[in-house]
């Protein structure tokens, strides 16, 4: 967006070689001379020029110049429509991710539970003689399976949020709440800003 606006202003550049230009130029003289009868004669001269420069003809440089700027401004509002909309389908994708990895997130928690209760059921039934050693070791490594695939559904949920805050230009310092304090260049600039000269930073570097 602000290149376009940059583009924009840009017309308004190559329109001004259209237009005529004005320069005032002030110049004050003062002259003394004395002479051997020890008489000063004092000379004061003061001028005014003023120069109009009216563009007649330049062989077409400033049209062409001002059809080069509003070209330059629709390209710049076609790479602003392309990148609007990439950021709507980045978002789409990343909500829609993130909705999948939601349901999949609830669905390995059921799949938890699900295993707690088959071991749970599996050791009670070894202990009346009815199921094996063997078959209680089966049931623990379902249990451990799901317990893996429920930390890899929290993992993409976890990622798949980060990915939604991207999209929509929230995965900052304000929008998670760190503890660390947010970049602003206000000190910075404050810090320099009646600077004439030198290469040091503020930091001394």
């Amino acid at each position: 967006m602000y290149d376009t606006d940059v583009a924009q202003l840009g017309i308004k550049i190559a329109e001004s070689g259209l237009w005529p230009t004005l320069s005032v130029q002030g110049n004050i003289q003062r002259s003394v001379q004395t002479d051997t009868t020890l008489s000063t004669n004092q000379v004061d001269n003061a001028s005014v020029l003023g120069q109009l420069n009216v563009p007649l003809y330049d062989g077409g440089l400033t049209a062409s110049q001002v059809r080069l700027a509003k070209e330059l401004v629709a390209q710049s509002r076609m790479v602003l429509e392309q990148v609007r909309n990439q950021t709507q389908t980045a978002a789409i994708a990343a909500w829609v991710t993130h909705e999948g990895a939601k349901i999949a997130l609830a669905a390995t928690e059921a799949e938890v539970r699900a295993a707690n209760v088959a071991l749970s059921g599996v050791q009670k039934e070894a202990q009346g003689g009815q199921r094996t050693t063997l078959d209680v070791l089966n049931s623990q490594a379902d249990l451990n399976a799901a317990r893996a695939r429920l930390i890899g559904a929290q993992r993409d949920r976890a990622i798949a949020a980060y990915t939604l805050l991207s999209a929509s230009g929230r995965l900052d310092v304000k929008a998670l709440a760190l503890n660390t304090p947010d970049y602003s260049p206000d000190p910075h600039y404050h810090q320099v800003r009646d600077a004439w000269g030198g290469l040091r930073t503020p930091a001394g570097q």
